[in-house]
């Protein structure tokens, strides 16, 4: 038995250029400039990554609780502080009397104006 002959190879086909179409863009006229409206001069650039802030007020029942971040100590409750975007931190808030408050981690992932209030609990064995 005799091995089948491979299938013979299809004839190149031919390929027509296209006709010329007329460009729908005219290019002898120059571009015009662009006026200045009062919407364009409205719209007021993104601060940049140094400028935006991260804003948390931080407040707690009862009021008056020590606040610490990373350790270091921000003030009492109500407090407002500011951080850069995209940094992790660990939020304390202490009182005397009272079981301690403790986030940690907390991201700050974007800019903007954020709050949070921490309900202290009553310590009981002490």
């Amino acid at each position: 038995m005799q091995p089948a002959a491979p299938p013979a190879a299809a004839p190149p086909q031919t390929v027509q250029p296209e006709t010329a179409r007329p460009s729908r863009v005219p290019t002898s006229a120059p571009p015009q400039p662009v006026e200045r409206t009062d919407a364009a001069e409205a719209i007021k650039p993104k601060p940049s990554a140094s400028e935006a802030k991260f804003e948390l007020t931080i407040t707690s029942d009862p009021s008056a609780a020590a606040v610490e971040i990373n350790g270091v100590s921000v003030g009492a409750t109500p407090v407002t502080i500011a951080l850069a975007p995209g940094t992790n931190c660990t939020l304390s808030l202490k009182k005397e009397g009272f079981a301690p408050w403790v986030v940690a981690h907390y991201p700050t992932a974007v800019a903007g104006k954020f709050s949070m209030n921490a309900n202290l609990t009553k310590e009981v064995f002490r």
